[in-house]
C-alpha cells in the first residue's frame, strides 16, 4: 500500500506494512501441537490452554489464602475459616465454581484409608474446612423476570461437596432474616437513615418499617423511590454484596470468591469511575471486610473478597467452559438494571 508520494523517487512514499500477528499455526507453549485458540496474539493448543488458565486462577487466589504468609516463599495453604462462593449462573461464576472444585475439593482424601502422600503430607489437609455456594435471586425486583433457584440447584447437583445457600434480594428488608443471620435479638426495624434534609426522597424508607409491610413490597418501594436507572443498578449491586458478606460472616468464612472476569472487571471499573467511585478502585480488585466479630485463633475477624478470574478474559472463559463441558445456566436480561456502561456486560458475568 502506497501513500500520495512516488515510491520510485521518494523513499518515504511507501507506507510501512502493518505488523501482523497470529501467523503461526503451532502452539507457542509446546511448539508441537497445532494451535486451537489465539489469546492476546499467542496461539495455544487445547492441552496447553488448560494449565494456562489454571495458573492465572491460582496466581490470583493463593497469595490471599493464608492469613499470615510468614517468611516461607512457598507456605502451606491453610485458610483460617470456610469458603463462600458468589454464584450467579453466568459464564464467569460457573467457571469459578468448576475450577475451585477441580483444584481444591475434587481430589480430597477419602474418609477411610490412608491419606494422600502420607500422614504429614501437605495435601492431606484441606485448604478450607467447607465451601458454600450462595445464589441471590432478584426476580422480585423485576416483575418480568422468573425465579431460577431450581435451575441453579440442579446445576449444582454435580458438586455434592458444596453446600447450596439460596438467598433472595428481599432478605435485605426482612427483619427475621437479619435476626437469623446475625444471631442477635436486636430490633432492626428501628434502624433508619435520615436523608430528607439534603433534598433526597426517603419517604419510602421512613414509613416502610412502621407499616410492617412484606419484604417484597418494601424492596419494590425502595427501588421505585430511586431517581434514576443507574441508581437502581447500583442499589441492587450493593444489596447483593451485603447479603453475600453477612452470609459469609454467619458461616465463619475467611474468603468470599466472586466470578468476575477481566472483561467484566474492566468495564465495571470504567463504570465506577464514571459515577464518581474512583476512591473504591482498590476495593474493586481485592478487599478485606471486617465483620465486627471478636478475633480468635480460628477467626481473624476479616473476610477477604477475592476475584480469582481477574486475569482471565471472557474469551478464555468461553473456551475453557466449552472444552470442559461446564454447564452454564445463563442469566435473564434485566432491562431496568442494565442502564449505562454496566449494560455492556449483561449476560456475561
Amino acid at each position: 500500500m502506497s501513500s500520495c508520494g512516488n515510491p520510485s523517487t521518494d523513499n518515504d512514499g511507501l507506507m510501512p506494512r502493518r505488523l501482523t500477528f497470529n501467523k503461526g499455526r503451532d502452539c507457542i507453549k509446546c511448539k508441537v501441537n497445532p494451535g486451537n485458540v489465539v489469546i492476546r496474539h499467542a496461539v495455544y493448543c487445547k492441552e496447553c490452554f488448560t494449565p494456562l488458565v489454571t495458573l492465572k486462577f491460582r496466581r490470583s487466589l493463593e497469595p490471599y489464602v493464608n492469613a499470615n504468609t510468614g517468611t516461607s516463599k512457598r507456605p502451606k495453604l491453610k485458610a483460617s475459616g470456610s469458603l463462600v462462593l458468589g454464584f450467579s449462573g453466568g459464564l464467569s461464576s460457573s467457571l469459578l465454581l468448576d475450577m475451585v472444585h477441580r483444584t481444591y475439593f475434587a481430589n480430597e482424601s477419602p474418609m477411610e484409608g490412608e491419606p494422600r502422600g502420607g500422614t504429614n503430607h501437605p495435601r492431606s489437609a484441606n485448604v478450607w474446612t467447607s465451601c458454600a455456594v450462595c445464589y441471590v435471586e432478584v426476580c422480585n425486583a423485576f416483575p418480568e423476570t422468573r425465579d431460577r433457584t431450581k435451575e441453579i440447584m440442579k446445576a449444582l447437583g454435580s458438586y455434592p461437596k458444596f453446600d447450596f445457600l439460596p438467598l433472595r434480594l428481599e432478605y435485605a428488608f426482612d427483619d427475621s432474616w437479619w435476626r437469623t443471620i446475625t444471631a442477635t435479638d436486636q430490633d432492626w426495624s428501628q434502624l433508619t437513615i435520615e436523608l430528607g434534609k439534603d433534598g433526597l426522597y426517603t419517604e419510602a424508607l421512613r414509613y416502610a418499617p412502621s407499616r410492617d409491610i412484606p419484604s417484597v413490597d418494601a424492596l419494590r418501594t425502595y427501588l421505585e423511590s430511586l431517581p434514576t436507572q443507574t441508581a437502581i443498578s447500583s442499589a441492587i449491586r450493593v444489596l447483593v454484596r451485603l447479603l453475600l458478606l453477612y452470609t459469609a460472616r454467619s458461616r465463619w468464612a475467611s474468603h468470599l470468591l466472586l466470578g468476575t472476569s477481566l472483561t467484566t472487571l474492566s468495564i465495571s471499573l470504567i463504570s465506577c469511575i464514571s459515577q464518581g467511585g474512583g476512591h473504591s478502585i482498590l476495593e474493586e480488585l481485592q478487599e478485606e471486610w471486617h465483620s465486627g466479630i471478636p478475633t480468635t485463633n480460628e477467626n481473624t475477624n476479616a473476610i477477604r473478597v477475592v476475584r480469582p478470574l481477574k486475569d482471565v478474559t471472557m474469551k478464555e472463559c468461553s473456551m475453557f467452559a466449552w472444552w470442559h463441558s461446564i454447564h452454564i445456566v445463563g442469566r435473564d436480561k434485566q432491562t431496568r438494571a442494565t442502564a449505562g456502561i454496566p449494560g455492556l456486560t449483561k449476560g456475561i458475568e
